[in-house]
Formats: C-alpha cells, sequence, structure tokens
C-alpha cells in the first residue's frame, strides 16, 4: 500500500497533519537530498472563530454529504478461505433496515477473533458520512482574518443562515488564486470531498 495513504489514514484517525518539506541537497554524496517530515495539529478555535455572510467575512457556501465511504457495520475476513474462512462481524451500534451500511474488510493479518475485532473498530472509525464545507472566504475582511486570526487545521465555526446549517470541523484546505479581479481564497471544511483516486482507494479496500 503507498505510504502516502497509510499516513492519511493515519492522520485522518488521529486529527493529526504531516508534512515533508525537502531542506536542500547535502555534501555526502550517498545522501544527496534531506527531507524533514513534520507532524502537526490544529488550535481549536471553535469558540473565538465564527464566519458567517452576516458578518461579512464570506462570500459564499456549498455544502455536501456522501454515504459512498461509510459504513455503521463491517466483516472483518482473516485467515482461511471459503466457508472455512473466519470470519468476524464487528459494529459500535446495532443498525438495521436503511440505516444498515455494510463493508467488508480483508484482514489475513488477523489470527484471532479480538485483532479482527481491533482491525474492525479501528476502519469504523474513518468510515464515516463525509461531509464537506466550502466556502468563499472574503479576502478583505477584517472580521476573522486568515493566517492571522485561524490558520489550516484548526477547528473554526460555519454557518449559513440561509439553510440554517453550522459546521464545527477542522480547516481541512485552502485554496488561493490571483485573477485580475483580485485574490480569492477558498476554504473546505471537514472531509475532502471524493475524487478518482479516493474512490479508486475505496475500491481496493
Amino acid at each position: 500500500e503507498p505510504l502516502l495513504d497509510v499516513l492519511s489514514d493515519l492522520c485522518l484517525t488521529s486529527t493529526l497533519g504531516c508534512d515533508l518539506i525537502w531542506t536542500g541537497a547535502t555534501a555526502t554524496p550517498s545522501n544527496r537530498y534531506t527531507w524533514r517530515f513534520d507532524v502537526y495539529s490544529g488550535t481549536d478555535r471553535r469558540n473565538t472563530v465564527k464566519l458567517s455572510v452576516k458578518f461579512s467575512n464570506v462570500l459564499s457556501y456549498k455544502y455536501a454529504e456522501s454515504v459512498l465511504n461509510y459504513a455503521t457495520v463491517v466483516y472483518v475476513a482473516g485467515e482461511g478461505t471459503g466457508d472455512s474462512r473466519a470470519l468476524t462481524e464487528v459494529y459500535q451500534t446495532a443498525t438495521t433496515g436503511k440505516n444498515r451500511f455494510e463493508d467488508f474488510i480483508e484482514a489475513a493479518d488477523c489470527t484471532s477473533a479480538d485483532l479482527r475485532t481491533e482491525r474492525g473498530l479501528e476502519m469504523l472509525s474513518q468510515k464515516v458520512i463525509d461531509k464537506t464545507f466550502e466556502f468563499e472566504y472574503n479576502p478583505n475582511s477584517q472580521n476573522q482574518v486568515y493566517g492571522k486570526d485561524f490558520f489550516l487545521g484548526d477547528i473554526i465555526t460555519v454557518s449559513d443562515p440561509d439553510t440554517g446549517v453550522t459546521m464545527i470541523d477542522r480547516v481541512i484546505t485552502v485554496t488561493t488564486t490571483y485573477s485580475q479581479d483580485g485574490k480569492n481564497i477558498t476554504i473546505g471544511m471537514g472531509t475532502r470531498p471524493l475524487d478518482l483516486l479516493s474512490l479508486e482507494r475505496i475500491r481496493r479496500k
């Protein structure tokens, strides 16, 4: 499995971020380049950083939910093949009917029911309803300034008075673009929207 995928899963579970920074060339021929691996966490600013159109620091919103990666029950398959394969059903809360979302986990390395349960609970912690709140931030706002009052990785509060949606979550993306009209800043919260690469990862799992 690609290292970046493993690190992304670990960061998602632990709510941490990571970065790989090139620090330049070295004088050692066998080790020409050096890199620094940083782990960082944001700050919980939900009570101090509140963004909304009514505060003039948000220009527009886009909210989306996806259940493509969601599961309430996972079947963790361990050793063996066919009908003799060890299978453990794992869930945190029993669900039935339309509220039950199932998934299958390959875990041949888990040699006991306890290990399969542990793996299943770990995967369930990642299989949540993906909620994304993307908004265009007002770069001219003097009320809650990005880069001064809050940063990438921080937990903030954003509300849309038109829909009544309020989201308290982590800032996961910040995109800055420049055009003839000036600077535009788009901020994403929650979970990253699923793209083709994300869907392929889900299929492989």
